[in-house]
């Protein structure tokens, strides 16, 4: 027996797929797709904001918080692809432009970072304005003991 035979008893046995559900789109999905056809339009699609951030395939799932079969299953057919995935992609884009140190790349570059020096002189700024407070509360204190003690002996 052939292959061809086994196959078309198959389907002769096999009972019909069920129609495909057409679901009616509401209002708020066809806002989403259009917006993220502006977002598309401004940034591209998913692979050329990939490679325009250098990321690999798996580094960017992990920015995205998505299984690695999401990416590829999104890059195969790009209308499955969750709305909030260009918003979320337009966002990163945006906060890499007004600062970069939020790129990727970056954070392995401990000289972007505040030093240790830095930090130092921030704890040590700290420790002199908690001085600076505790000067202006006892000065505070005895202003206000002072005035009462006048008033007192003015009466």
């Amino acid at each position: 027996m052939t292959n061809e035979g086994l196959f078309s008893k198959e389907l002769k046995n096999s009972k019909p797929l069920p129609p495909p559900i057409l679901k009616s789109k509401t209002s708020h999905r066809i806002k989403y797709e259009a917006e993220v056809a502006v977002i598309r339009s401004k940034i591209g699609n998913i692979e050329e904001v990939r490679t325009q951030l250098g990321l690999s395939r798996r580094k960017i799932c992990q920015l995205l918080m998505v299984d690695p079969s999401a990416w590829t299953r999104w890059t195969q057919q790009e209308n499955r692809i969750p709305p909030h995935v260009y918003r979320s992609l337009q966002w990163y884009l945006e906060l890499i432009e007004k600062d970069p140190i939020w790129h990727p790349k970056n954070t392995f570059f401990p000289e972007l970072h505040n030093s240790k020096s830095e930090i130092e002189d921030l704890k040590k700024s700290l420790l002199i304005l908690r001085a600076q407070q505790k000067w202006v509360i006892a000065l505070a204190t005895f202003a206000i003991i002072f005035g009462s003690l006048v008033l007192f002996l003015q009466s």
